[in-house]
């Protein structure tokens, strides 16, 4: 938000928020309440730390290269183009991560 010109007083306003939205929906999920969670996959849930992009970026760099090149080759231009995502993970070289597997996983399960 910084490297965006955000004044530190929005900056707190919006890290204020996220934080009862974390603890919100935590409590929808009847898990431990946080105002930063870390990333896991639970049964019901999963959390990441910060983005999700962020996470693939560490986490599946194939992936996200491929949804990149996607949204060029299509002129898809959307922040987070959802079926942009669902080729690239198909089509991204080299196994899933850890934790994609387990969200995958854990979204059978609730079948």
């Amino acid at each position: 938000m910084r490297l965006a010109g955000k004044q530190e007083g929005d900056i707190a306003t919006a890290m204020a928020e996220a934080a009862r939205w974390n603890l919100t929906l935590l409590r929808f999920h009847d898990a431990p309440e946080e105002d930063w969670p870390e990333t896991r996959v639970e049964a019901t849930y999963a959390v990441v730390a910060d983005r999700l992009e962020d996470e693939f970026e560490a986490s599946w760099p194939a992936m996200m290269e491929r949804a990149r090149a996607l949204a060029a080759e299509t002129g898809d231009w959307r922040e987070k183009p959802g079926e942009g995502y669902r080729q690239a993970a198909r089509e991204a070289e080299g196994g899933v991560p850890e934790f994609a597997a387990q969200v995958i996983t854990a979204v059978k399960a609730l079948r």
